[in-house]
């Protein structure tokens, strides 16, 4: 025989006539939590710090080319204050051919001076001109030993310090323009006109 009730008196659930319990709601799920895989970084990145240019070859470029534009106006004028001792004194032939080479050397190594020593002061403040002054000031000391060389025998008598200083004059010159025309030289100075980069602001 079957009960319709239970043993206590009280219905089983599900069958006919049985009030059915509130049923509960279903729990909702968690979130799903930011990890390193897929979700978000727990902490913001940190960004790599930026690399500055090297500045090595252009702080030698301006050394060297100091050191020239030096060397050139001390030269040039002293050469100009022995060139006019020479010509007031009457033992020296003034219309030999020598007289129009030294002034010419003379000249030149006064320019190559003034331009080497501003293309110098420009070159440490990283101005975009400054290599192309050096280089130009280069350019007219190598004019100046070349002539000097091809005039070797003829200014003899009136030209202190020989073939060697005019080889040295070379040398120094073309290491100079080398070094300012390098790309690493070129960069170190875009980068004083860029400004450093800023690292990004994190909110």
């Amino acid at each position: 025989m079957n009960y319709p009730y239970g043993p206590y008196g009280q219905g089983f659930p599900g069958q006919p006539g049985y009030p059915q319990q509130p049923g509960y709601p279903p729990q909702g799920g968690y979130p799903p939590q930011g990890g390193y895989l897929g979700g978000q970084q727990p902490y913001p990145l940190t960004p790599a710090p930026s690399t500055s240019p090297s500045a090595a070859t252009g702080v030698i470029a301006a050394v060297l080319s100091g050191l020239g534009g030096l060397a050139n106006v001390v030269g040039g004028l002293l050469m100009a204050f022995g060139l006019a001792a020479m010509i007031s004194e009457s033992t020296y032939d003034t219309g030999s051919g020598a007289w129009t080479g030294l002034i010419a050397i003379t000249m030149l190594n006064i320019v190559a001076g003034v331009l080497l020593s501003i293309g110098t002061v420009m070159l440490l403040l990283r101005k975009r001109t400054s290599r192309w002054i050096v280089v130009a000031g280069c350019a007219v000391s190598i004019l100046s030993s070349l002539i000097s060389l091809s005039l070797a025998s003829t200014i003899a008598d009136y030209q202190y310090g020989g073939k060697g200083a005019d080889v040295v004059g070379l040398v120094f010159p073309i290491a100079t323009i080398v070094l300012a025309l390098l790309p690493s030289t070129a960069a170190w100075i875009r980068a004083k006109q860029n400004g450093a980069p800023h690292p990004p602001h994190w909110g």
